[in-house]
């Protein structure tokens, strides 16, 4: 007797969790098979069903296929119009499935690794295979090496130097918690024959310091920039750089000797000064004027992208591939801008960016919406293409 009352209960779960659907707006809607929930969007077409922005905002908030969108993002999309709601009948009349038409997950969301499929979105992310390139530390710098666009980089401690200081990051750390300073090359010897601590040295990368640039209070900085990848069926990877790029100065005045963390690594420490636009900053600071040379290194690391993602022509006719990815910056004492490390799923106004003037990662977010979802030309963002 139990048994069929709990098919019945878990029947009514599924048909409930079906009932909230956004989806494509067209009279022929392809036969697609996709397990789970199903959240779907429609084209640009308004109907006499459309989903009002508050409505909207209940549809998809909280949801994993939008875990990227924060409240402004959520808002945008209503505002653009020609969303609809549809119930289970009308949604799978005539027997047809139904696929999305954008997604936007967090890293630990849904992951996409078939390209080859409309399954489950038109427009979605890069599959991980792909972005990992970037968020591994590793492999970033074995596609840039021999460019100078990353500082220098040793294999093992028997090379350094020993009056240099050294950065040792864990290819996956984010937020500098996985990042270490060593001033003597002894030192990092201790550090790399330690057994004692858990830890995979290959797992790690070694970068010699820079000479920094500093600010007018002598401290080391750090600039955020996004890069707006995607990729069409026949084209080229695309990629775009905006101009906002925000200037983070360090909690503490640099000094080399110091052992303080907060001295040489941004995300260290308490009290840090409010970030600032490149355009915000005082004439004289190193970084005003640097965003021709960001666009410079950008322009390289696409160069080698292109190369390393040729599995992307397998990528399905009437899908588009994109990630928002954040990249960091230095500079060094001679003005010259290095690439530090990059993150696909950067921190959009909340975290470490979360002191940020909310407007900055309002624009960002509504412009990258504007080009992958519906289609607007960059030029009328603050976007500008790296060819």
């Amino acid at each position: 007797m139990l048994l069929p009352v709990l098919l019945k209960i878990w029947t009514t779960i599924s048909i409930m969790t079906n009932f909230s659907k956004l989806v494509v707006d067209s009279s022929t809607l392809p036969n697609v098979q996709h397990s789970g929930t199903r959240l779907l969007s429609t084209s640009l077409k308004c109907s006499n069903q459309s989903l009002n922005g508050e409505k909207f905002e209940r549809v998809i908030r909280n949801n994993e296929f939008f875990g990227r969108l924060s409240k402004c993002g959520r808002t945008y999309l209503a505002n653009r119009g020609g969303w609809r709601q549809l119930t289970s009948d009308n949604d799978f009349e005539h027997g047809r499935e139904t696929i999305l038409h954008f997604v936007w997950p967090n890293k630990s969301g849904p992951q996409f690794h078939d390209l080859t499929t409309l399954e489950p979105a038109k427009v979605r992310p890069f599959p991980i295979r792909i972005t990992n390139i970037l968020d591994d530390k590793i492999l970033l710098n074995d596609l840039l090496a021999g460019t100078n666009v990353m500082p220098k980089s040793v294999n093992v401690p028997e090379q350094a130097d020993p009056n240099q200081l050294y950065f040792v990051k864990h290819r996956h750390g984010a937020q500098g918690k996985s990042v270490y300073a060593y001033h003597r090359n002894a030192l990092l010897m201790t550090w790399w024959n330690d057994s004692s601590k858990k830890k995979n040295v290959q797992d790690f990368l070694i970068q010699e310091e820079i000479p920094p640039a500093l600010d007018s209070k002598g401290r080391k900085f750090a600039l955020r920039s996004h890069l707006l990848l995607f990729y069409r069926h026949g084209e080229q990877l695309q990629a775009l750089l905006h101009r906002d790029v925000t200037c983070q100065s360090h909690s503490m005045p640099y000094d080399r000797s110091s052992l303080a963390k907060a001295a040489h690594v941004s995300q260290a420490g308490k009290h840090h000064p409010k970030p600032q636009l490149l355009e915000e900053l005082d004439e004289d600071h190193p970084a005003k004027h640097c965003f021709e040379q960001l666009l410079d290194s950008c322009k390289v690391l696409i160069s080698k992208l292109r190369t390393a993602t040729t599995s992307l022509d397998a990528t399905h006719p009437d899908v588009t591939l994109f990630a928002l990815a954040g990249a960091d910056h230095l500079i060094d004492s001679n003005g010259e801008t290095k690439l530090c490390e990059i993150n696909s799923h950067p921190a959009l106004g909340w975290g470490s960016m979360k002191n940020v003037d909310h407007g900055v990662y309002k624009r960002l977010i509504e412009e990258t919406l504007a080009i992958v979802v519906f289609g607007d030309d960059y030029a009328a963002t603050s976007f500008v293409p790296i060819r």
